[in-house]
């Protein structure tokens, strides 16, 4: 009897070590798999302001107050920064809205993930050709090389993405159109969404409409 004792408290033993060190395998490589940083902004300046629907035209109280707003963000990854896929960081745009007036929108918030905004070809892009280019369909590009999209993200080069404020989606009625409008009159809410974590926001603050102003 005690013999068999013994060895079921052995047999146990053993039982336990082996989940311990599967469990803590199973952990480390988890680890080892999250994708986890910091975006460092270098800086954001404005790149297009296209208030009036698929035209080029500047004037903000155009017929069709819809659009494109639309920044450029420089930035690299912080010192510890693993490797991360460009579809696991995110941005969101948010302010308020205009209710009432002309500009007012269905949702004054406007997310997405640095692999694609999603939106409408401007009338510049279009007029100048290229609505497919890697920065234009919202690509992250090294700030070296703009011909080329980057699908990893990794510490030590400095990039260059286009952010999309506004998504007119394609209609010609503002109701059900999202995000924010380069504007004097308020400022703007930008985050930053590395996978799970915490967001990292910014305040931006448009002291004119005028394109290649700078705003952090």
């Amino acid at each position: 009897f005690i013999a068999i004792i013994l060895v079921s408290a052995l047999i146990s033993m053993t039982i336990v070590i082996t989940l311990e060190k599967a469990f803590k395998n199973q952990s480390t490589t988890a680890d080892a798999m999250e994708e986890r940083g910091k975006i460092v902004v270098e800086s954001i300046m404005t790149y297009l302001f296209e208030p009036c629907w698929q035209s080029t035209m500047t004037d903000p109280d155009c017929n069709f107050p819809y659009g494109h707003h639309q920044l450029l963000l420089y930035f690299h990854l912080a010192p510890g920064s693993t490797q991360i896929s460009d579809t696991n960081v995110h941005y969101m745009f948010r302010c308020i809205n205009e209710e009432g007036g002309k500009y007012e929108v269905g949702n004054p918030v406007r997310s997405s993930d640095f692999n694609h905004d999603h939106a409408w070809g401007s009338r510049a892009s279009v007029d100048a050709g290229t609505t497919n280019t890697p920065i234009e369909l919202g690509r992250v590009v090294l700030q070296s090389d703009h011909s080329v999209g980057v699908d990893v993200l990794e510490y030590g080069p400095s990039y260059l993405l286009k952010l999309e404020m506004y998504d007119n989606q394609n209609t010609a009625t503002r109701f059900d159109d999202e995000g924010c409008r380069i504007s004097e009159n308020y400022d703007t809410q930008l985050l930053f969404i590395v996978g799970g974590g915490s967001p990292t926001e910014f305040t931006l603050h448009f002291r004119s409409l005028e394109v290649g102003q700078l705003i952090i």
